[in-house]
């Protein structure tokens, strides 16, 4: 639960970036600037030899860069993601606090069946599923715009 979590807060923050970069495009109606965006998004990579043949444009976003754009506007976005990239990760953090007992006297680690916090991971799960709320947003922010282009296509 806690990966998927994660995974919220990376995808809202990847598509609230994506958005915030193609409003101002829609808004000064250069199609051409708008294809080369959308697509160098659509097709985003790491991979050094994807990047290699088709150009700098279709590099990914660095994910931590689009956390903390959303820390700016949503306070402890990026305390949140970084505790939940610490539970899923293998790590002292994720097992000590989330899946590990360990007995003050004798030093022994069990693993509980429950795990020591099981409602944590669901809170966070059902927690990052609000922020999908943000995403949601973003989407009326484009839609909006659009109509405005539809309404006016001369941008006028």
């Amino acid at each position: 639960m806690a990966a998927c979590a994660r995974a919220n807060y990376e995808n809202v923050a990847a598509f609230c970036d994506f958005a915030k970069n193609l409003i101002p495009l829609l808004e000064a109606g250069d199609n051409a600037a708008i294809r080369e965006f959308v697509d160098a998004r659509a097709f985003a990579t790491r991979i050094p030899s994807f990047v290699d043949q088709h150009g700098k444009g279709i590099e990914a976003r660095n994910i931590l860069t689009q956390i903390d754009h959303m820390k700016k506007k949503y306070a402890g976005y990026r305390e949140e993601y970084d505790h939940l990239s610490d539970v899923v990760h293998p790590n002292g953090l994720g097992a000590a606090v989330h899946f590990v007992a360990i007995d003050p006297e004798t030093h022994v680690a069990t693993f509980p069946d429950t795990g020591k916090n099981p409602n944590w991971a669901l809170a966070s799960l059902i927690g990052s599923g609000l922020m999908l709320g943000h995403m949601e947003v973003a989407i009326s922010d484009i839609e909006q715009c659009l109509a405005k282009l539809k309404d006016d296509p001369s941008g006028a």
